[in-house]
């Protein structure tokens, strides 16, 4: 898999997380609702671009279980940033997640 598929892909999950955490933050901060709405629609417009690099150069089949990294990174961060709680329910499908991950990159090496 090509080093530039991977980092965009990284850059796909760290919107999608960042444009996740803008629409939370819009919830919270009143008085910054339509700042941080705009954010998130800027990053998920980011987020756009950096996918469509992606599926330049890996196939939808092997790109999109690999975007479910964002099921693990949007509840971690939520739990540092808003103080959500992740139970034990939400650990092990984090857990099943991973092996997920790992079974597709792994065929992919």
């Amino acid at each position: 898999m090509p080093l530039v598929a991977l980092f965009l892909l990284g850059l796909c999950i760290l919107f999608e997380t960042g444009e996740q955490v803008a629409y939370t933050f819009s919830g919270k901060l009143a008085d910054k609702k339509a700042l941080c709405i705009a954010t998130g629609v800027g990053v998920h417009l980011l987020k756009i671009a950096s996918w469509y690099g992606v599926l330049r150069i890996m196939p939808l089949g092997i790109a999109t279980p690999l975007m479910g990294a964002t099921y693990i990174s949007i509840p971690l961060v939520s739990r540092c940033l808003f103080g959500e709680e992740v139970n034990r329910q939400r650990w092990i499908g984090i857990g099943i997640i991973l092996i997920g991950l790992w079974l597709i990159w792994g065929h992919q090496q």
